[in-house]
């Protein structure tokens, strides 16, 4: 067990200088930065006078060997703007970032854990139907929507909670109205990060339910409780963990649009007001303690994984039904009614946003001033005016062609990108597959929100650029997917014959490992669209993501922002919410079905 820890703690070491290069030269890159802003700082000889003082006109590899090394001594330089540290900036928000997101992992696991195993244990009973549901919602629902409709609820409505900040007027009055302003947004976070906990746990303990050494404890009279609790649940572990430590990037940048959203004093909140105002210094440190904390968490589910003795968690799964393997996967997709009603809900969806526009003459920009501004649904606006009198009805439609295009695009980039890396990397080993798990490995050490700023502010919002940087980030999944099985069927006879055949690398790739390696990858495409729908839908609600007065569906409920309209215009921003809901959870369905169709271990005992 040391020697392995040992090993991995030796590969952790390129990824941390891999994040910490990736950060400083992204960042380094911006065709903007603080010497732009301020009156005055345009001109030549003062804005030369500035970089001068701020150490921006030395070469980049000599910046980046300084900032290197001020971070192995625990220095992160100073703000730009406040000329503070930024060590002790990060040092103030910590806690309540560590307080935030460790409350809401541990509700999490705490609610997961055993909904899972009930629900497993019971198919088909009240507690497998609550688990579904919780990961329909957990899965569908952005979380800067649920943060919304937690506003709504318990704050306006029902006055339960507050709704900003960390303390009542900023300041510490007890432990009580600190957990009164935590209540709110830990919430939201922990039913953001239980759908896949629940789904994962459930799954995982069905398998183990299905193994041999089951049906031997069972065959000794031990009870139900017992052997769900000591023999499958232990089986069921590894995969577990995978998914609790795996997930917690997720959480993580799930918890900085919370911060953002909720005026919480964290580390989410600061890296947007570096952002905002350009502070590059503050947008590393807070991206690089991030990423680390991320890598931390990599090498602790590595040693989970011996300390949960994988072995139980290995075997054969569920027998395979004969009468599922007898039909084509088409006919089996085709079975399943409720990823068929899905499949042609997404499509319904597509046409309604490329055809009734101009069906219907609809102008997404057009204002109609005899209408008014803030105009109640009527027969000319069915969803009413915004606030410039332009119409919210063609604004969804519009809106949607460039969330679904923005989700569809940038999950088609991720593939073409993954695939051929995962290739090489499974195939030809060594080298190749130290470099590209590494490099995928630093990438997956940021979770994606707060990569994806960082890569926004950069390049700018838009459509095409939301494209790639989304794409260009979610290739790491794909790739570790294909890779995964690469390594599994490069040792296959059939390969082995081809090889032997003298059949060139790429011919064998082609032909021979990639159509056996493709099935997992159909059904991760619609997941990754409606993981890409709920990023750009979250940057736009934030500001960052697509602009008015282009519209999309994240900056038409970036309205609800507003008291007036949250309360009194729900026609405004439910709409687009519902049809965010609607369709991330139309992918999942696709998804779900894709895997019962291509994998008929599944097909035959869904919900048994």
């Amino acid at each position: 067990m040391g020697r392995y820890f040992r090993r991995r703690l030796l590969t952790a070491i390129p990824v941390f200088f891999g994040i910490t290069f990736l950060v400083f030269v992204l960042l380094s890159l911006s065709p903007a930065d603080v010497t732009d802003l301020g009156e005055g700082a345009s001109g030549g000889a003062q804005q030369a006078a500035l970089e001068e003082a701020l150490g921006l006109d030395k070469p980049l590899p000599v910046r980046y060997l300084a900032w290197l090394g001020g971070l192995l001594r625990g220095e992160l330089g100073q703000s730009y703007l406040s000329g503070r540290p930024v060590a002790g900036m990060l040092a103030q928000r910590v806690g309540p970032s560590l307080l935030l997101t460790g409350t809401g992992v541990l509700l999490a696991i705490l609610l997961a854990l055993p909904l899972g195993i009930l629900a497993a244990w019971r198919p088909r009973s009240g507690w497998d139907r609550a688990a579904s549901a919780l990961s329909l919602v957990s899965f569908g629902v952005p979380g800067f929507f649920l943060c919304l409709v937690g506003v709504l609820l318990f704050s306006v409505l029902l006055g339960w909670l507050p709704s900003q900040g960390m303390y009542e007027y900023g300041v510490f009055t007890g432990v009580g109205d600190v957990l009164r302003h935590l209540a709110l947004p830990a919430g939201v976070v922990c039913v953001s990060g239980l759908g896949e906990l629940v789904k994962q746990t459930r799954s995982a303990c069905l398998e183990s339910l299905g193994e041999d050494y089951i049906l031997t404890a069972r065959a000794k009279g031990l009870g139900e409780r017992a052997v769900m609790v000591r023999h499958a649940f232990r089986g069921a572990l590894t995969p577990v963990l995978t998914t609790v430590l795996g997930h917690i990037p997720h959480i993580i940048g799930g918890s900085v649009v919370v911060e953002q959203v909720f005026g919480w004093p964290g580390m989410g909140s600061l890296l947007f007001w570096g952002i905002e105002n350009r502070d590059y210094p503050v947008v590393m440190g807070v991206t690089v303690v991030i990423a680390l904390a991320v890598l931390l968490t990599n090498l602790l589910l590595d040693l989970a994984y011996g300390l949960a003795d994988p072995g139980c968690a290995m075997g054969g799964g569920r027998p395979v039904e004969r009468c599922m393997l007898s039909r084509s996967p088409w006919e089996r997709f085709r079975s399943d009614r409720r990823a068929v009603a899905c499949l042609l809900i997404l499509c319904a969806e597509l046409l309604a946003v490329l055809l009734l526009p101009p069906l219907l003459g609809l102008e997404p920009n057009a204002s109609d001033l005899g209408a008014g501004f803030w105009a109640p649904p009527s027969a000319a606006h069915p969803l009413g005016t915004d606030d410039v009198g332009r119409d919210l009805l063609a604004r969804l439609l519009c809106g949607g062609r460039v969330s679904l295009l923005i989700g569809l695009c940038s999950a088609a980039l991720s593939a073409l990108v993954g695939i051929p890396l995962g290739l090489l990397a499974g195939y030809r080993r060594g080298a190749w597959e130290f470099c590209l798990m590494r490099l995928a490995d630093v990438f997956q050490s940021f979770p994606s929100i707060v990569l994806v700023l960082c890569l926004v502010s950069l390049v700018g919002p838009s459509a095409l650029n939301l494209v790639l940087v989304l794409g260009l980030l979610g290739w790491t999944g794909i790739a570790r997917l294909v890779y995964g099985n690469t390594l599994s069927v490069r040792e296959k006879e059939y390969v082995l014959a081809a090889r032997a055949l003298g059949g060139r690398t790429g011919r064998i790739l082609r032909s021979n490992v990639l159509p056996n390696v493709i099935a997992p990858v159909w059904c991760a495409l619609p997941l990754r669209a409606g993981r890409a729908i709920l990023s750009e839908s979250s940057l736009s609600f934030l500001g960052v993501g697509i602009r008015t007065p282009q519209a999309s569906w994240g900056n038409l409920i970036q309205y609800a922002a507003s008291l007036p309209v949250l309360t009194g215009r729900p026609w405004v921003w439910v709409p687009p919410g519902l049809c965010i809901i609607l369709t991330v959870l139309c992918l999942q369905g696709i998804g779900d079905g894709l895997r019962d169709a291509l994998d008929p271990r599944y097909g035959g005992h869904r919900g048994k």
